[in-house]
């Protein structure tokens, strides 16, 4: 599914699936993971700049219950407001470690300065972008990109064709027309500006440097 690039506000995408399997179907996030649990499986989320993904660990004996039940809850999200309003205050606070550290400022500078602050590569998201972003933001982001019949499922591991032929079936459910992936061509280097930039962070004894080169 689509990625960062996708976002129309800051922080959009970390949301949307941070809190994909939130709530949803009538369950809450307690019972869609307490579930996924007892089958013994585990799920996590990851996005990049051109896609999301979504990770199942589990044995085989159980694949199919835990697909269908994720697939199940990922279709149905609903990005409760009580969870979304737990969820703001969590990340402000993880971001206001992270920019108190000296490795969170010389990538952003380093990558700020090199690509530009308006480019994809170069963009950061501060304090006020969460306090700006709204539950129907996530929501919106979830029925435009996230929805499973714009995804594509990858089986690794010990899978029989039957095993196999039964997740696709359970996943081919939500299918909706075929579709490509396409990665734009833009131009994603900003102005390069000075070749070494230093930034000060209070309070630390510690200091950390980022070297870039465009390769191309």
């Amino acid at each position: 599914s689509a990625g960062i690039k996708e976002q129309v506000k800051p922080m959009q995408t970390a949301g949307a699936m941070e809190l994909l399997l939130a709530g949803g179907c009538g369950n809450t996030e307690k019972d869609i993971i307490q579930y996924i649990e007892h089958l013994g499986a585990s799920v996590s989320t990851d996005y990049s700049l051109i896609g999301t993904v979504l990770n199942i660990r589990c044995s085989n004996l159980v694949a199919t219950d835990v697909l269908r039940w994720v697939e199940k809850h990922i279709h149905g999200a609903e990005y409760p407001l009580n969870e979304f309003e737990n969820y703001i205050p969590v990340k402000m606070a993880s971001l206001e470690r992270k920019m108190q550290t000296p490795s969170y400022w010389s990538d952003r500078i380093a990558r700020e300065s090199y690509f530009g602050k308006s480019t994809l590569m170069g963009k950061f998201a501060d304090l006020e972008d969460l306090e700006n972003l709204k539950r129907e933001d996530l929501v919106a982001f979830h029925e435009k990109h996230l929805q499973l019949g714009k995804s594509m499922l990858f089986v690794s591991g010990d899978c029989s064709t039957q095993l196999l032929n039964e997740l696709l079936d359970i996943h081919d459910q939500y299918f909706i027309e075929p579709f490509t992936l396409e990665i734009p061509e833009e131009e994603i280097l900003g102005e390069v500006s000075d070749s070494i930039i230093k930034y000060s962070v209070k309070n630390t004894s510690q200091a950390s440097m980022v070297l870039l080169k465009h390769i191309g």
